[in-house]
């Protein structure tokens, strides 16, 4: 169990934490790195908040509903069942025996994630692999830390605001297919993309 759980953590910081780098590399494209921060920022205020005022309960809810909304694009098209049931029934098997979603993050979220992103990825490959690995290297020794030092409920809802807000990030900018037009500054003057 003791080296189940070391695979799990290391897993964790090294390969699964490390994907959401990729929002980064979306938000630098489009130039609206301070939409990211924005939505980060916002995310994690609210967390605070409601851990503070003893309502972890939306937090957890709001992380489920957001891992649901998250994991439909991993689901394949079946006629008349909505992807977000496919998703939605992944859930209680994590929770059930958590080896699953390391499995399922591992061999098909990540890889998944990496291959929707590949264009944001592929559009400056060189300065965006030093990222993603410096991010990876930053994470695993971070990681350390935190599950050593830093491990309560505090943190883990904190964590869990970080994800949300991956989730809400990729949501409204990349895979919303009815976007708003995002304004970029070119040389100081604002353009207009659809």
């Amino acid at each position: 169990m003791i080296l189940s759980n070391i695979i799990a953590q290391k897993s964790l910081t090294t390969i699964i934490a490390p994907h959401g780098i990729t929002d980064i590399m979306h938000a630098r494209e489009y130039n609206i790195v301070n939409r990211l921060y924005e939505v980060n920022a916002g995310t994690i205020i609210v967390t605070h908040f409601l851990h503070m005022g003893h309502l972890t309960d939306f937090v957890n809810a709001a992380f489920l509903l957001a891992s649901i909304v998250h994991f439909r694009h991993d689901m394949p098209v079946v006629k008349n069942i909505p992807r977000f049931a496919l998703s939605a029934t992944m859930i209680p098997v994590f929770a059930l025996c958590p080896a699953t979603f390391f499995v399922y993050m591992l061999l098909i979220h990540v890889p998944n994630h990496y291959r929707m992103n590949w264009k944001y990825i592929a559009s400056n490959l060189g300065k965006n692999t030093a990222i993603l690995g410096i991010f990876t290297l930053l994470s695993a020794i971070g990681g350390e830390l935190f599950f050593y030092y830093l491990m309560n409920g505090y943190m883990m809802d904190i964590m869990k605001s970080v994800v949300i807000a991956h989730i809400i990030y990729e949501e409204t900018f990349i895979h919303n297919h009815h976007k708003p037009n995002i304004l970029h500054e070119i040389n100081g003057s604002r353009v207009e993309e659809l």
